[in-house]
Parts: structure tokens; sequence; C-alpha cells
């Protein structure tokens, strides 16, 4: 052959050289669908390698892809075997088709693919490794350094083949340059000897003829323990073990024979006599026109101790399938039995290998349903139906018997989670089932004669066995709980209990636990009462519940359970109660009132005193100082106070009507503030109202009791919440409207609506709505008064009332009260200031001294002359010594020893017609009105200011 140009051999390898180093670190590719995971790859190789990692088995191929793409391929990929979507096992075969030279590293935990497998779709099998998690830090770090080198190898080698393909051309091309290439030749030589002896894999080179090694690399010496010259006296046969001499003879000769690669397992017998495994890949190559054979020996160590792992693991799985007590089976798309385990041939009958690969249908399942059992199979594995988890099936034993067997099963997937199998475990139930035909049979015979005579009884009765489930009930008991007994009879009690109870017991849970007890300790009786609602079937009934565990007989260990009828005796029971309650309420409530009467009256002297001492500083101060503006303040607040005790005094029924000219909307206001804090949280209090609403005649305080009736009426319409809203405008009811409602008279009105968005109000109860002592709620929870009321007190107030409903849609109340005269009005408020005077002599009774002091202050500074008493009795000395001169009396109501009516009655013997005006903070409608009837000239209610008391007292004199 002609000779190569050495500068050019030369060239070649400075430009493979350039390559190798321009690209910087090895690259790497990691797949594995665990974050911690990708996380240690990271930590251990990410100092030394171009690491590229990957979550999924899609994504690990498209990387490789872009790498190729680049001209960066990856030297090593570390896959795991198990993930979603695409497992590893498809990423690896994907990424072997893109990429043929890299490293592939298969890691797994032995349970996912047998190595078998994966070597079968990712050829070839030499070229893969396998790593066990947990791995270690050293030993993923010693495959990429070793991996990473043979790639690099192997890289170099291909290219040195090319180098040397390129020689031979110029040999042939260029005769005269035979020098030259013989020199290039021998460099390459070198060069092939250094990437020879640095190649990852062992390589051995034998004479086809002798069998004789020619050359060895260095990883061939690190593997057998012998030096390079000690191998090269040595024959190919002496580096397997002596047991198979003719075994690799034969394999040599025929790979000498058929002049072709081939690909085998075999044994290594190192210098100190131990074995290693390994992969061989041999060929007849020609080196120099000369034929050799050439072994690539790879250490298979590591995936041969995996591979004796996963066959342990497999023992082990199997040992604990056999220790179990219960059949486990495994029956595979194409219906063969590819597990069971020691106890299902048992109960079967066969030996384990009898039945492994046979057709589970065809073997066991008896030939009457065997059809219907394989069609249901069938649809299973394709997915139409779900797994039936509990059922009982008969098999058929070697020896042809029939066994009644309880299965839950539940089916396999693989990792595209396809089905492929399912996986069964049964019990043994022949010898129940007998048992329980035994049983029946003997409660047959017994069953006429407990319907007989334990039908007619009229205690409901439940007869449970050892398992508690019902054995019969009666009829008495079907009546109380609206069942039959085809329905009762074989359920468990327990599970009836946990599935029926919440809509038949007032108490559901009380009632389960007392009852589970009683079946846990199975050795007391139990005795409870237990409130059983209506519905489905039933009454409602009170019932006692008597139950003893049943200690003889075919149902020893179960228990009897009485159930008799106490709802008379319990209703009557209730309504003594409710009766008690009630007076016990209206007792509470009579001393409520009184409370809150006395309280009421002192507080509004305190009131009164205050209020009207503020008024009497505020004459010594001059306007628009600090202090004038903070105690100008003060009987405004009073008199906000004073409305509050009004409030408190209405509750002990002991308040005085006091019709005024009075803004609506100020009151709504307020009400609405209080609304929003005490409402329920599901409901929205919202008011509203125009600039400008006209006053109306009315009590502020009956105002108050109509807007807060209503506001809880709405409130119970809405259990589950909603809108709430009070609004304030003007109508006019004209003579067409008036005309629909008879008690409406046409005129200018101010509407009070209140209106909700609850229940509403039936068509059935509309026409009582306003009926005293009418209602729709439960015994206890309402009196009917509340309407009715507010009817009263709209017709009091010469006012008209409507409302309007929808079921479903909610209800709205109309107050029409009507509009103050302007006139009128103006006569009424006077002129703030300018308080009427006079110059006649009063008397004033109040047993308060402060009160007495204010009243005094007060109507002197009217122009008056006070003469003052501190009780009834003193102010009657003082009344028999001055009547002649006195013009009006002024009197508390209230007072100890002698009260204001006996004062009146008194006053009244010495001069008929003696002029008196009564003040109180306590006094009611009732004791007023029969005062105003024997000459009373007015009254004057706790709290009072100046211009109340001043205007009250003008009033009367004249």
């Amino acid at each position: 052959m002609a000779t190569a140009n050495v500068s050019q051999v030369h060239e070649l390898n400075e430009a493979a050289t350039t390559v190798v180093q321009r690209r910087g670190l090895t690259r790497i590719l990691v797949v594995d669908d665990e974050q911690s995971v990708l996380e240690s790859y990271h930590h251990i190789l990410v100092d030394a390698y171009d690491l590229t990692l990957c979550n999924r088995a899609d994504q690990a191929v498209e990387a490789v892809c872009a790498a190729n793409a680049e001209g960066s391929p990856f030297s090593v990929a570390f896959v795991d075997v198990r993930m979603p979507e695409h497992n590893g096992v498809w990423a690896a075969e994907r990424i072997r088709e893109l990429d043929p030279h890299i490293q592939i590293v298969i890691v797994t935990g032995y349970s996912d693919v047998a190595p078998e497998d994966i070597a079968d779709r990712v050829p070839p099998a030499d070229a893969l490794l396998y790593i066990q998690k947990p791995f270690h830090a050293a030993e993923v770090r010693q495959f990429a350094q070793a991996l990473a080198a043979k790639w690099h190898a192997e890289r170099v080698s291909q290219q040195a083949l090319l180098e040397l393909q390129a020689v031979n051309d110029q040999l042939e091309r260029d005769i005269t340059a035979r020098k030259q290439a013989e020199e290039a030749l021998r460099e390459s030589e070198e060069r092939f000897r250094v990437l020879f002896d640095s190649a990852v894999d062992a390589i051995f080179l034998a004479d086809p003829r002798t069998g004789m090694l020619l050359d060895v690399n260095q990883a061939a010496e690190a593997l057998t323990g012998h030096t390079r010259p000690e191998l090269l006296q040595m024959h190919q046969g002496q580096l397997h073990p002596p047991d198979k001499p003719e075994h690799y003879q034969q394999m040599f000769a025929q790979h000498v024979e058929q002049g072709r690669a081939a690909e085998f397992e075999a044994e290594v017998i190192r210098q100190d006599g131990s074995i290693v495994p390994v992969y061989i890949s041999a060929a007849v190559i020609d080196i120099g026109g000369r034929s050799v054979i050439q072994g690539r020996f790879v250490d298979i160590t590591a995936r041969k101790r995996a591979e004796e792992q996963l066959r342990r693991e497999k023992e082990r799985a199997q040992n604990y399938l056999d220790i179990a007590g219960t059949m486990i089976a495994a029956i595979d798309a194409d219906e063969k039995i590819t597990l069971i385990n020691r106890e299902g041939c048992e109960i079967l009958g066969y030996q384990h290998e009898e039945l492994l690969g046979q057709n589970w249908f065809d073997l066991l399942v008896p030939e009457a349903i065997r059809d219907e059992v394989r069609g249901v199979f069938k649809k299973l594995m394709a997915g139409d139906v779900e797994p039936v988890k509990h059922y009982e099936n008969p098999l058929l034993t070697k020896d042809g018997e029939q066994r009644i067997v309880a299965f839950h099963n539940t089916i396999i997937t693989d990792s595209q989670d396809r089905i492929v199998g399912v996986l069964l475990s049964g019990n043994d139930i022949t010898a129940r089932k007998q048992a329980e035909e035994k049983l029946r049979e003997s409660e047959e015979r017994y069953r006429s004669l407990i319907d007989d005579v334990l039908d007619s009884s009229s205690v409901g009765l439940f007869i449970l066995d050892a398992d508690f489930k019902v054995v019969w009930i009666n009829r008495a008991l079907e009546r109380y709980f609206g069942v039959s007994r085809q329905q009762i009879i074989g359920q468990d009690k327990r599970k009836l209990i946990r599935e029926n109870i919440k809509n038949i017991f007032e108490d559901p849970d009380c009632f389960a636990r007392t009852v589970f007890a009683a079946y846990d300790d199975n050795t007391y009786v139990e005795n409870f009462e237990c409130h059983v609602l209506g519905g489905d079937n039933r009454e409602e009934r009170w019932l006692k519940h008597w139950s003893q565990p049943i200690r003889s007989g075919p149902y020893a260990g179960g228990r009897i359970e009485h159930y008799t009828d106490i709802t008379d005796r319990k209703r009557a029971e209730q309504e003594r109660i409710l009766l008690e309650q009630q007076l016990f309420q209206a007792q509470k409530l009579e001393a409520l009132g009184t409370l809150a009467g006395g309280v009421a009256h002192d507080f509004n002297n305190l009131l009164t005193g205050m209020i009207g001492m503020t008024e009497l500083a505020l004459r010594h101060l001059e306007p628009g100082t600090k202090a004038y503006e903070w105690l100008a303040n003060v009987p405004e607040q009073g008199k906000r106070a004073g409305e509050l005790i009004a409030s408190l005094m209405a509750f002990g029924r002991r308040t005085v009507t006091d019709p005024r000219p009075l803004a609506l909307v100020p009151l709504v206001k307020e009400i609405g503030k209080m609304l929003t804090r005490t409402m329920p949280e599901n409901i929205t209090v919202r008011t509203a109202w125009p600039e400008q609403v006209p006053l109306v005649r009315a009590d502020p305080t009956q105002m108050q009791q109509i807007i807060m009736n209503l506001a809880t009426n709405a409130r119970d319409a809405m259990p589950d919440g909603g809108e709430l809203t009070i609004q304030v405008s003007e109508a006019c009811l004209d003579e067409h409207y008036c005309r629909s409602y008879a008690d409406a008279t046409p005129g200018d009105y101010v509407c009070l609506s209140v209106r909700d968005t609850g229940t509403g109000i039936p068509p059935e109860v509309r026409e009582h709505i306003f009926e005293p002592f009418f209602t729709t709620k439960d015994a206890g929870d309402g009196t009917g008064l509340g309407l009715a009321m507010v009817y009263g007190i709209v017709k009091n107030h010469d006012g008209h009332v409507h409302f309007y409903s929808e079921v479903g849609r909610g209800t709205e109340f109309k107050i029409y009260l009507p509009v103050v005269e302007r006139e009128t009005l103006a006569e009424e408020k006077g002129t703030p200031g300018n308080l009427p005077e006079g110059t006649e002599t009063l008397l004033l009774v109040e047993d308060d001294a402060i009160v007495l002091g204010v009243g005094q202050e007060i109507l002197e500074s009217l122009g008056y002359t006070v003469l003052t008493a501190a009780d009834g009795e003193e102010g009657l000395d003082i009344y028999r010594a001055h009547h002649d001169e006195i013009a009006l009396v002024l009197t508390d109501h209230t007072m100890p020893n002698m009260n204001g009516d006996k004062l009146y009655e008194a006053m009244v013997q010495i001069d008929p017609a003696v002029k008196v005006l009564v003040t109180s903070g306590y006094a009611c409608d009732q004791e007023v009105s029969g005062l105003r009837a024997r000459g009373l000239q007015g009254f004057v209610q706790k709290p009072f200011n100046s211009e109340d008391l001043g205007r009250a007292v003008r009033q009367a004199l004249d």
C-alpha cells in the first residue's frame, strides 16, 4: 500500500483535539420526575460536567434532539424507569434511536421492569448499566467518570478509524508517498494504542487459528488481574473458568467459522481465582490484512448483583404471600394465572407449578357460570366496567369439589395506566355458608311460633344474632319505625343505625353511642328513652328502649331490644313543663317590669336634675365660649337618655302616650344603626329616605316599637339570610286607593315601609295576620300579639297599615301616618328660648331634693313665686295655709307616705277648683287618665327641661 502523508495525519489529530477542547465540559443528561432526586444529581455532578436535568421523558428526548442539532451531544444519560405519561424505558428507546453512541444508565428500584425486558427494548444490552435507588454520590460519580471516558474514547476511536481510512485512501492514490504514509501509519498506530489502552471496556485480540491472545488493553489487565506480558502468553480459553472449556472453545470456533459479530454473557477467571461476570461482544476484524478475533468484555457485576437482588425480592414477596392466610392470586389480560400463594393452592388442591400459566376460567370456574364471569372479566380488561370490590364466587378444586370463596379484587395497571390484569384476594367461606344454611333452616322451624306469639305484643321487638344482624322484628316495631320485615331481617344492625338514624331520632348521635356501647360490651341491660321523629311512614312518638343480652339458645351472644310506646306520658309531661315555664316566664317578666319601673323612676329624677341644672348654668355663661358649647349638649343628651328610659318604662307597662310632632327620618337612622349591629351577619340592613319628609303626630316610643316588631318578624322570615329595607317617603292616598281599603282616609301621609326578602306569608295566613294571639310560630316562640299591636298603634295614630307578600319572594309592610298641618306645627313648636312667663304663686311638691331645687330655680327664673315641699304631707300643710294665694300645684306622682294621688284628693277637699299639674318618671296611662278625669290640669313626663316645664305651667294656668 502507498505510504500516508505524515503532515496530513498530524493535521487530522490536531483537528480532533481542537473539537473536543472547544466543547468544554462533558455533557450529561439526567431524567427523573422527582425534584429531590434531580437536586441530588445536581449537587453530585454540577462541578465536573455540563448537566441538563429533565423531569419528563418527552422533555429529555427533545433535549437530545437539540443537543445533536447543536453538534454538542450528550455523553451519558441517567434515566429513571418509573415516570408519569412516558416511562424511562420509552425515553431510553427514543434516546438510543437519536444517538446510538450515548451511554445510558438505567436507574431503578428493581421492582419496575425486569432488566432483561429493558435490554430487549433498548439494544445493545452491553451499553446499558443499572443503578439501584437509593444510590450513593460516589457510585454516581464513578459511573459518570467511567462512562464519559468511554464515550470520549469511542468518539476518538471513531475519529482514528476515519483517519486510518483516509490514510488508506491516500496510500492507494499516492504510491510515491509510501515512506510518508508508513510514518503516518506508525503515528496512527501509536495513537490507536493510546486509544486502545484508554478504552473503558476490556479488549482482547486473539489469533482465530490458534486462539492465542495477540494483544490486550489496560482495561483487560485490570479485569483479569494479569499483566499484559502474562496475557500474551495465554490462550483465549484460559480467560474463562476451567469447568466449561469445551463450551468456550466451541463458541470461539463458531465466531471464526461464521466470521460475524456475536454477543453473549460469560465469566472471566481472575489471577486470584475470583470469577467476574462479563458481557462479551466478539467479532472477526481485519488488522493490517490479518484476520483477528476482537472481544470487548464489559464487567456486568453490578448488573448481575441487581438481578440477584431482584430475584431475592421476588422470592421474599412470594414468601410474604405464602404467609398470608388468605388466597392471593393474579390473572393477566389473557386470563392466565401469573401469581398464586400457598393458601390459594391449598384451597384449590393444586401444586404451585400446576396453576401458574393456566387459564383461570377454564380450570377453576364452574361451567354453569363460566361464560358469565368471563364476560365480566373481558369488560373489566377493556375498561368498560368498574371492578366489583367484594363478591362471592364458587371455584372448582382439583378433585372437582366446589368451594365458595369471598373475593376482594383490584385492577393491575402498567406504567402507561393500561389495565393488564386483576389481583384477587379471597377467603374460603364454604363452612360459614353451610352453617348459615343450617341456621336458616332452624330459623324456619321457629318462625311460625315467634310470629304468632310476639306479633300480638304492643312492645316493639328486635332480635339480633351474635353478629348483631337482625333475626326478627315484630309488627309493633314495623309501625313504630315505618319499616317492613323484608327490608330489615338479615341486615347488620350497626349498618342500619349508621345509614338511617339521622332521619329517625331527635338526637341520633346519642342514640348511636348508647346502643353501640351496649353492643361492644354485650353483658349488661340497657335502658333509656328516645324521641322518634315523624316522616317516611312513621308517626312522631316517644319510645322507651330496653335491651338485654341473649345468653342461651340459637341466638346466644346476640341481643333482644324492646321499644315501649310512652308517647302519651311524655306529651302530658311536656304540657306540664310548658305550663310551668309559661308561669315562670310571666312571673319573671312581672318582676322585671317592676324593677324596670323603679329604675326608670329614680333615673328620670337624676336626668331631670341634670338637665335643669345644666340649663340654669347656661343662663350664666356667655354663648360662644367653650364651656357654653360643652354644656349646651347636655340637655339634648339627657333628653335622649330619657327616651331610652321611656322604652324601659314601656317594658314595665309604666308609660304615658305622648303624641307629638315627630320626624321619622332621625328615628329610622338610629334604629337602622342598632339593627346593623344586632341582626345576624347574613342579613343586610338598608335604610332610605328623600331629602325632605314632613312631620307626623306620633309617640316616638310606639313608633320605635312598630319598627322593631316588624324588623324582628323579618329576621325570623330570613333564616338563611337576606335583605331588610326600612324606607321613609311621602304618599298621597286618593279616593281610588281608599275605595280598595275601607279603613283608609284620603289625604297626605308619610309612608313607613319595612321590606324583607324572606319566605313570605302563605295565602291561608294573610287574612288572620292582624288577629290577636294568631301566630305561625312554635309554642313558646311567640305570643301572636306583635302585629296586632302594630295595627292598634297605627289606628290610634289615625293611620293605615297595608302589606304585600309573595311566598318565597318576601313581605313588605307599609304604614301610612297623617302629615301634621303646618299651622298646627307652628303653634306647638313656639319660639325656642322665648318661654312664657308669669307672676303667679306656685306650690312645688317633690321628694327628690335636686329635682325640687332645679324646678324652683326654673320657675322663679320665669317670674313665678314658688313655695316648695319635700313630700306630700308637707305640701298639704302648705296648701292649707296658702291655698288662697296658690294658683297652681306641681306635684310628683310617686312619693313616700303620701303620693300624688292622695295629695290631689286631699287638696280637692280643701278647694274643689284647685289646679294641679303632675310630674312623674314612672306613672302609666291609666293612672294619669284617672287623675285627668277628676280635673287634673296636665302631666309632665320626667326628665323635663325648662321649655317643657314652662309651657306646661303656662297651659295649666291659662
